[in-house]
């Protein structure tokens, strides 16, 4: 009913932190694109929908503009998911904000109602499939008011794909600055999308459990190549547009 059924499988054995980094280097925050040898590129909402099966019509997925309102209903709904005191979760921003693992600590237990399972559950796999944090086991709160009980129905009516992208080209353009020292936003669709795009980067077996019509980030759910920033920088300095397949987009254009 929600949708989302398809990130349950979108993860990936491993992130080649070289790799992400190298077209780190060449994105451009003023046009939200990576800045080739031959020219521009940059990640569509075709390819989200492609690569990971998240929906990308819909209804806005946007925060509130009160920072301290949706801090504040998110230690609220996680107080009552979690059956923690309010306190106890409001304490736990101080480090960074609650863990993944309290939620599926709670998520296990047996006397947790199916409505709140579904909706710890759904917490859980936004927050680290869509819009992970660069510590990748924090949940964060922009996003949590269309998961209140009130509204947990009309999950499936909103673009997360489209929210998953834009939040993905903001989070490019602060790690593309000098002073940042990590990337958040899913950097799985990052990762599978320079696969599709870019064969030289692709790892040297395909998963055997990929079908197709699956998201296709199944496709590269197989342990990355082994490389440098240096050689890989290299390779993007001398590569043409000859070396861009365009495969992935004729396959669903005919």
């Amino acid at each position: 009913m929600t949708g989302l059924y398809p990130l349950a499988r979108c993860y990936l054995q491993g992130l080649d932190i070289p790799l992400l980094f190298a077209f780190v280097e060449r994105w451009q925050p003023e046009t939200n694109s990576f800045h080739m040898p031959w020219g521009e590129m940059t990640i569509t909402l075709h390819d989200v929908q492609m690569i990971l099966g998240a929906n990308v019509e819909g209804r806005v997925v946007a925060p509130r503009y009160d920072d301290a309102i949706e801090r504040t209903n998110c230690v609220y709904l996680l107080s009552e998911a979690l059956n923690l005191e309010f306190e106890e979760i409001d304490e736990s921003w101080k480090h960074g904000g609650p863990t993944w693992r309290m939620l599926q600590g709670q998520l296990l237990m047996p006397d947790t109602p199916m409505r709140r399972r579904v909706q710890i559950y759904l917490v859980f796999l936004l927050g680290s499939i869509l819009f992970p944090d660069k510590t990748c086991d924090r949940v964060k709160p922009w996003y949590m008011h269309v998961l209140e009980d009130s509204v947990l129905d009309q999950v499936g009516t909103y673009s997360w794909g489209s929210a998953c992208l834009a939040n993905l080209y903001r989070e490019l353009g602060i790690c593309s600055r000098a002073q940042s020292r990590g990337l958040a936003g899913c950097t799985t669709l990052l990762q599978c999308w320079i696969y599709e795009y870019f064969p030289r980067f692709q790892p040297p077996d395909e998963s055997e459990r990929y079908r197709e019509f699956q998201p296709r980030c199944k496709r590269w759910n197989a342990p990355p190549k082994a490389g440098t920033l240096e050689h890989i920088r290299g390779l993007l300095d001398n590569m043409t547009a000859d070396d861009v397949s365009l495969l992935y987009l004729c396959i669903y254009i005919f």
